[in-house]
């Protein structure tokens, strides 16, 4: 698995980075609700039947080894249905800054 590195948009902020599996019901959920609330984001496929999910380099990331697997700021990940909750409790902004404190 090659991840993609980090990179910027045109406007200088870094973007989120999902790591996810297409045919998995939970990651297409949350590009979904990326999608809707317009936050940028950069997308790793990952093959849990391959066993992409279980290297060093992704456990690192997540121990758990399962996607969706959101990556809001260098080294700061929400993994799996707590991604798809604060995107729709409207808890993530845009801009790669990861969760908003609740007012």
């Amino acid at each position: 698995m090659a991840l993609r590195l980090r990179q910027k948009i045109a406007t200088g902020i870094e973007m989120n980075t999902l790591y996810s599996m297409r045919r998995l019901g939970n990651s297409y959920k949350v590009r979904l609700a990326l999608s809707q609330l317009q936050i940028p984001y950069r997308l790793v496929e990952v093959d849990i039947l391959r066993g992409e999910s279980r290297t060093p380099e992704f456990l690192a990331k997540n121990p758990s080894g399962q996607v969706p697997l959101l990556e809001v700021a260098p080294g700061r990940y929400i993994a799996e249905s707590k991604c798809d909750s604060l995107l729709r409790g409207g808890r993530l902004r845009a801009g790669g800054r990861g969760p908003r404190h609740p007012r």
